[in-house]
C-alpha cells in the first residue's frame, strides 16, 4: 500500500489508494499484530509524496498554546483517548481551543456538536468541527485548509490507527504538531513521522518509541481534577460494591479467558456483592454476561448496565464503589487512574504471558494484579487492606505529585526525555 502511494502521481491517482487505507482497520487487530507491533514507517515515509501530490503548504510559527486545534479521528461515550483530549482543553482554556474531529467513519452528526453538548462531554472549546467532504482525499484537503484558515500555534494530533487524512494533513505543520500515541497497543500511521513532538502515555511504549531513535516525552494519560473529590462512604469490608467501565470492545478481544470468567470470580469472592459496568453496551453483550453468569450459578442480576457517564469519577461515587475491576483483555489505564484518584483500590485482570504492548500498570499505588480467576478472592483481600491508606490526605498527595506530569506537559513546562 505504501508503494501505491508513492507511485500515484495526480490526485485522481492517490485517491483510491487512501481510500482504502483509511477504509482498513481492522488488519492492527490481527492475533500476531495487536500487542506486539507499533509502527508502519513504510507508509509513514510516503505520507511526505501524498502532501506533495495535494500540493500541501508548508506552514512554519512559533509554538504556544495561544491558538490550539486538537485533531482526531472521532471521540467515544467511554474511552481514555477521548478524555485526554478533553482534560487538554481544560488546561487551555475554552478561548484558545478549536476541536476538529475527521469522522472519517462518519459517526459525527453535526446536530452533536452543538456549544451544551459538547461542554456536556467535558470538551472547553471555541468551536468543535466535524470534516463532511466525501472523499477521503477532498476530506484532507478540507482540513489542510482549514488549518491554514486558523493558523494554530499548537496542534494535538490524536488520530485513529489508519486516519491518513489527518496525518497527511498535518504533514505539512509538523513544526507544531505533537503526535500523541495514545494507539498504544496496535500500530498506528503517523507514530514514526518526525513531528515537533511525539508523547507516550504508558512506559512500554514510550521505551518503545525511544527505541526506534524519537526522543519521546512520557506523560500520565491524565492529571488530577480541579477541586475537591467527592468521597466514597461504604468501605470494602462492609459491602463490596465493585464497578468496571468501557466499550464492549475492550471485553471481546480473543484472550486466554472471558470477561465474564472474572466476573464470576468476583461475585463468588463477596456473596453480597454486586458489579456496576459503566458506559454504553449492546444487547448482545449483555445476552452474552447474563448467559456466562446463570451457568456459573450466579444470579445475573448481580451485574447492572448502568449506561454511560459523562463523568466517570461522579458516576463511581455516586454508585458507591469501592472497589474497581479494570477491562480485560483490553485494560482501562484511564479508568482505573480517576477510580483511584477516588481512593477506591483496583484490580487488574491479566493474560499469562500479556503482550508486551498491552502492559497498562498504573502509576499510583493502590492496585493489584490477578493472573487467574482462583486469585481473585485473594486479590480482593488485598485491595480491602489497602482501603484505610487510599483515603489519607498522604495519598492524596500522591496523586497530585504522580499525575500532574500531564499538566506539565501542556503547559509546556516538562523537559523532554
Amino acid at each position: 500500500m505504501a508503494e501505491e502511494v508513492l507511485s500515484a502521481k495526480t490526485a485522481a491517482q492517490l485517491e483510491p489508494v487512501l481510500q482504502r487505507l483509511c477504509r482498513m482497520p481492522d488488519f492492527v487487530m490481527r492475533d500476531d499484530v495487536r500487542g506486539y507491533k507499533l509502527f508502519m514507517k513504510a507508509l509513514d515515509d510516503a505520507v511526505p509524496h501524498a502532501a506533495e501530490v495535494l500540493a500541501l503548504r508548508d506552514y512554519a510559527r512559533p509554538k504556544s498554546n495561544e491558538n490550539v486545534c486538537i485533531i482526531a479521528t472521532q471521540f467515544y461515550a467511554v474511552g481514555g483517548h477521548t478524555r485526554v483530549a478533553a482534560d487538554i482543553t481544560r488546561l487551555v482554556g475554552a478561548q484558545n481551543v478549536t476541536i476538529i474531529l475527521t469522522d472519517l467513519y462518519g459517526s459525527q452528526a453535526y446536530r452533536t456538536l452543538v456549544e451544551p453538548n459538547v461542554q456536556n462531554a467535558g470538551f472547553h472549546a471555541r468551536s468543535m468541527l466535524s470534516l463532511k467532504s466525501p472523499a477521503i482525499l477532498d476530506r484532507t484537503v478540507e482540513l489542510h485548509n482549514l488549518l491554514h484558515a486558523i493558523r494554530p500555534t499548537r496542534i494535538f494530533l490524536l488520530n485513529h490507527h489508519m486516519d491518513l487524512c489527518a496525518v497527511t494533513a498535518t504533514y505539512p505543520f509538523r513544526s507544531v504538531t505533537e503526535f500523541i500515541h495514545h494507539a498504544d497497543s496496535v500500530p498506528s500511521v503517523g507514530a514514526t513521522i518526525g513531528y515537533s513532538a511525539h508523547v507516550d502515555l504508558t512506559p512500554c511504549v514510550f521505551d518503545a518509541c525511544r527505541g526506534i531513535g524519537h526522543e519521546p516525552i512520557l506523560t500520565s494519560m491524565w492529571l488530577p481534577p480541579s477541586g475537591p473529590l467527592p468521597k466514597i462512604a461504604t468501605p470494602p469490608s462492609e459491602r463490596l460494591r465493585i464497578a468496571t467501565c468501557g466499550h464492549p470492545s475492550k471485553y471481546r478481544h480473543a484472550a486466554a479467558r472471558r470477561w465474564s470468567d472474572w466476573v464470576i470470580a468476583c461475585l463468588q469472592a463477596d456473596p453480597s456483592g454486586d458489579l456496576t459496568h459503566i458506559g454504553p453496551v449492546d444487547d448482545a453483550f449483555q445476552k452474552e454476561i447474563r448467559a456466562a453468569l446463570t451457568a456459573g450459578d450466579v444470579d445475573p442480576a448481580r451485574y447492572v448496565f448502568a449506561g454511560q457517564a459523562p463523568n466517570l469519577r461522579q458516576a463511581l461515587a455516586s454508585l458507591g464503589a469501592n472497589l474497581f475491576l479494570s477491562s480485560y483483555p483490553d485494560g482501562g489505564l484511564r479508568a482505573m487512574y480517576e477510580a483511584m484518584s477516588l481512593g477506591i483500590p483496583a484490580i487488574s485482570p491479566k493474560d499469562p504471558g500479556e503482550r508486551p504492548l498491552m502492559d497498562s500498570t498504573p502509576a499510583l499505588p493502590g492496585w493489584a494484579a490477578v493472573h487467574h480467576p482462583d486469585g481473585m478472592a485473594t486479590a480482593i483481600t488485598q485491595a480491602k487492606a489497602q482501603w484505610p491508606s487510599m483515603q489519607t490526605a498522604e495519598y492524596a498527595e500522591i496523586v497530585q505529585q504522580r499525575l500532574g506530569a500531564f499538566e506539565q506537559y501542556v503547559a509546556g513546562t516538562q523537559a523532554d526525555a
